[in-house]
């Protein structure tokens, strides 16, 4: 039998790596990678039977005197001109360096033992070199066919993340027309996605043919399927995207996995498939694991599911939104329509906070609150759904698990409702890591050999992110991603979010926020809501709007009055994603054409004034009539942060509001009672620090300039006891 025998001097120096050491039998699984240093083999290392070992380009493996290399498995050393593997003595310093640290030493022709082949070895082998051995491999098995490693994949997209057509009509597009989007102005055409009460559509000629990889710029899929083509997948082939109809009950679109996952092992004559899920498609996949089994699965890669739910689903059921779609950083759907087009779909129902989030961080969480006016049969078969897949045992989601989680990104994570006269409002909101609908907490559940965290990134495009791409790539291919070697991915230590503040106006004020260039957030003149400031998060929730401000620069905050009555503000400093410190303005006075004006950045401004509309502001004072709210109001901000199941406020007398209440923030946020008479001129400014074990009314404030400042002190559970003590009195008569 023929040997090549491949013996290189060669020139030169190279930097000095760290050392890898290397012996025994190597894992099920193996890469060596150049970026982690030298690879010094001691005795025999073993590829075993079954096992794959991949090398990649210009990786430096370096034989102890007497070593070897056996293949019992498979072997991928895959090389290029430009960047050739190396396999050399230890003694050879002109490669990788001094690596035994015994000086300048000549290598020997036979330091080494070399590569052996057991009977079963799979090689695939590309400019590879071996040097100062003359045992290595036979010519016949240089470059043969490269083995198959492309077990198929399914790729399951999100909730929208699939076309839905109509093949009644000739303009058959009904998600996502762009046409009608753009001219429509009461999006009135999203109507024919509507279901029945009992969430079945009520056309019966929508199907779904494929999936969403592009809109405009936002790059949804279509990054991710031409890095797999790049690596050898073909669509149709052995890449497989499964669109679906992602109105319609998680349960049924499992079945019809099902059949894909079925029709494809059909077609490409395999046993197991690969499966990548994003979003609501890892509920989906989890569904049928829980039906099925995992046996026709080998790798499960999740993307940023919300195994716990998430309060963005929420917010759509109950206040609307505009579901992630923009253009030109503006919302171009009219979020009350999606709002009544989401009432009855399953899906929704399911993607919105479990009972594990919901007693861990849905504070507010009152099920008597949250559930009011929604489809209950909804959320009771959302509720078994989640009892289902939540209970999935670690061992039966396939032979190897993968999670991507986004994070770095200011999150809607916990929402404070209160009930003002049968009517379901928000008394604050809490932001807290996460990809910008998903929070972390609930993406990073998921039992898994390894989580991938993938930096400020944003939850629908995260498939197709640099970094995120290539790791799916390398997972898929057998190769054992690495954190470091990917961009934008990175350790949970570096991918917090940012410090800053959440400024938050209640009752009819438009908020608008520019940063020092100019750039808006807040209504456009078409009514939509667009955001152009670079860390912003803005969200609205009917008639109280909230922002989140990263620390780095100074922020103008405007409002324009769109109504009469009183308005209150709030501005919380947020650090280490908890709130130290809450500023409130309440019962300001509002006319029709009031328009005000502060700064917020490393100080807050006084407020600003323009009651008559005419442009000039003023500090506000004395002749500012402050309104005193009525016996059976509930005063801005006014909440009570009870346990889950009993938060309810219906009304709330005088006296009641005449106390400034302090929750511990290492329990929640800080809520405070608006105070009795509060003057606009009066700001309220609350510390942790401040705590006290004594409740104390806000009975007297110190006049700094045109500001008067109160420091209110109470403990959580004397300010509770409390309260619970007047409500009882309250709605309980006494005979």
């Amino acid at each position: 039998m023929k040997y090549l025998f491949l013996l290189a001097f060669f020139i030169g120096s190279s930097p000095v790596y760290a050392d890898i050491h290397v012996s025994g039998i190597l894992p099920h699984e193996a890469a060596w990678i150049p970026s982690e240093g030298v690879y010094i083999v001691h005795g025999q290392a073993k590829i075993p039977f079954g096992a794959t070992l991949y090398i990649d380009p210009r990786t430096i493996v370096k034989f102890d005197v007497g070593s070897s290399l056996r293949i019992d498995g498979t072997l991928i050393a895959d090389g290029n001109l430009q960047s050739s593997i190396y396999f050399t003595s230890i003694n050879d310093d002109s490669i990788g360096g001094d690596t035994n640290n015994d000086g300048d030493t000549s290598p020997n022709l036979n330091d080494w033992e070399g590569v052996y082949l057991g009977p079963n070895a799979q090689l695939y082998i590309n400019d590879l070199i071996v040097a100062y051995t003359t045992h290595v491999l036979p010519l016949d098995y240089i470059n043969p066919p490269r083995p198959d490693p492309f077990v198929p994949v399914i790729v399951i997209p999100g909730i929208t993340g699939s076309e839905l057509v109509d093949s009644s009509l000739i303009n058959n597009i009904l998600w996502p027309n762009l046409l009608e989007m753009a001219v429509s102005p009461s999006d009135g055409f999203l109507e024919k996605l509507e279901l029945d009460e009992s969430g079945q559509s009520i056309k019966t000629d929508i199907s779904s043919p494929q999936i969403i990889k592009k809109i405009f710029d936002e790059d949804f899929f279509d990054g991710l399927f031409r890095e797999l083509e790049s690596r050898g997948y073909r669509e149709g082939e052995t890449l497989f995207p499964f669109p679906y109809d992602w109105r319609l009950d998680v349960s049924e679109t499992a079945k019809n996995l099902k059949e894909k996952i079925e029709e494809v092992k059909t077609q490409t004559g395999v046993n197991k498939v690969d499966i990548i899920a994003h979003s609501m498609g890892g509920f989906i996949y989890k569904k049928y694991l829980h039906d099925e089994g995992n046996g026709s699965i080998d790798r499960f890669v999740d993307i940023a599911t919300p195994h716990m739910g998430a309060p963005k689903a929420f917010k759509i059921l109950k206040f609307g939104d505009n579901l992630g779609l923009e253009k030109f950083s503006i919302d171009i759907l009219n979020p009350k329509v999606i709002q009544r087009i989401v009432q009855n779909m399953p899906s929704m129902y399911a993607l919105m906070p479990s009972r594990r989030y919901y007693d861990r961080w849905f504070l507010d969480g009152a099920e008597d609150i949250r559930s009011k006016d929604l489809n209950m049969e909804l959320e009771s078969m959302a509720k078994d759904l989640h009892e289902e897949i939540d209970a999935i045992p670690e061992n039966q989601y396939g032979t190897r698990v993968y999670n991507i989680v986004g994070c770095g990104i200011p999150t809607l994570g916990t929402l404070y409702l209160f009930n003002s006269h049968n009517k379901l409002s928000v008394s604050n909101i809490h932001f807290i890591n996460g990809d910008g609908t998903v929070p972390l907490k609930s993406a990073d559940v998921l039992p898994t050999e390894q989580i991938f965290y993938a930096k400020n990134a944003i939850h629908s495009t995260i498939p197709s992110m640099s970094g995120v791409k290539e790791l799916i790539g390398d997972l898929l291919s057998r190769k054992v991603g690495v954190q470091q070697h990917y961009p934008n991915i990175g350790l949970a230590s570096e991918c917090e979010i940012p410090n800053g503040h959440v400024v938050s106006f209640h009752s009819p004020v438009d908020m608008h926020i520019y940063d020092a260039e100019g750039h808006h957030a807040g209504p456009s003149m078409s009514g939509d809501v667009e955001n152009t400031i670079p860390g912003v998060r803005y969200e609205m929730f009917d008639s109280d709007k909230f922002a989140f401000l990263p620390d780095g620069q100074t922020y103008t905050v405007e409002g324009i009055s769109t109504g009469s009555g009183e308005f209150g503000i709030r501005i919380e400093t947020i650090f280490a994603e908890t709130v130290s410190t809450t500023t409130l303005l309440a019962h300001i006075p509002l006319t029709p054409t009031t328009k005000i004006k502060m700064t917020i950045g490393s100080v807050i401004s006084d407020l600003l004034m323009d009651s008559d509309g005419d442009g000039i502001y003023a500090e506000e004072d004395e002749e500012i009539t402050p309104i005193k709210p009525s016996a059976n109001s509930v005063p801005a901000f006014a909440s009570v942060q009870l346990s889950p199941g009993s938060h309810r406020i219906q009304s709330v007398s005088e006296e009641i509001a005449a106390t400034t209440l302090i929750v511990n923030a290492t329990v929640t946020p800080p809520v405070l009672e608006s105070a009795k008479q509060m003057n606009p001129k009066r700001i309220i400014k609350v510390s942790r620090s401040t705590l006290a074990s004594e409740p104390q009314k806000v009975d007297q404030v110190t006049r700094a300039g045109l500001n008067q400042v109160a420091m209110a002190k109470v403990s959580f559970s004397e300010a509770l006891k409390r309260l619970l003590k007047k409500l009882v009195n309250r709605l309980i008569p006494r005979p």
